[in-house]
């Protein structure tokens, strides 16, 4: 073995114990560190999403955006012209998004080598990273910045009304509902309410 390690170039001897030692001592010592700040990116990355779930479940209140919007949308069509009494009901696409602010830092490096045979060689590296904005709060909490709130879309409506049957009234229904909504025509149903 001894042989093998002279053929190389290299002894422990020519090294040295101490150097040695203290080679072993600084590489314990970076994976220790680089453990750490795996963690701890780990952590921030829990803390993050969990301050995200916070902030999507504070904006809402009891009432949930479709029971909001019900009440209103049935508000406002009760006092059309011909309506009667009326009742509402509305299919939403999923619940409220919050959109992070996210700051996504890129950088390209390119590299052309020529050799003395005359070949060429070139190669590009692209790096982009993506991180989430965070507030440090007052309380030494970290929660996400957030730039804009989206609402749930509205998907469809079902219109329940004692003047149902009536085609301007009907018709207004229809308007009124495609306005506020901003959804066509064939996604609203109007329907005349029973009597009792």
């Amino acid at each position: 073995m001894n042989k093998l390690i002279d053929t190389k170039n290299f002894s422990i001897k020519k090294i040295g114990i101490e150097k040695l030692v203290i080679l072993l001592v600084f590489g314990v010592l970076l994976l220790m560190l680089s453990r750490n700040m795996f963690e701890d990116d780990l952590e921030n990355e829990g803390e993050v999403y969990e301050s995200i779930q916070v902030l999507n479940n504070a904006g809402t209140t009891e009432k949930t955006y479709e029971e909001e919007m019900e009440e209103k949308l049935k508000e406002v069509l009760g006092k059309v012209n011909g309506v009667g009494k009326v009742e509402v009901m509305l299919t939403i696409s999923a619940s409220r998004e919050l959109v992070v602010n996210k700051d996504s830092p890129s950088s390209l490096s390119q590299v052309e080598e020529k050799d003395a045979q005359g070949g060429e060689r070139s190669s590009i590296e692209t790096r982009e990273e993506e991180t989430t904005v965070l507030n440090n709060n007052r309380d030494g909490t970290y929660t996400p910045f957030v730039i804009k709130e989206l609402e749930p879309v509205v998907n469809g409506v079902v219109i329940v009304a004692q003047g149902g049957d009536i085609p301007q009234v009907k018709s207004d229904l229809i308007n009124a509902t495609e306005v506020l909504f901003n959804i066509p025509s064939h996604k609203i149903k109007v329907m005349k309410m029973v009597s009792n």
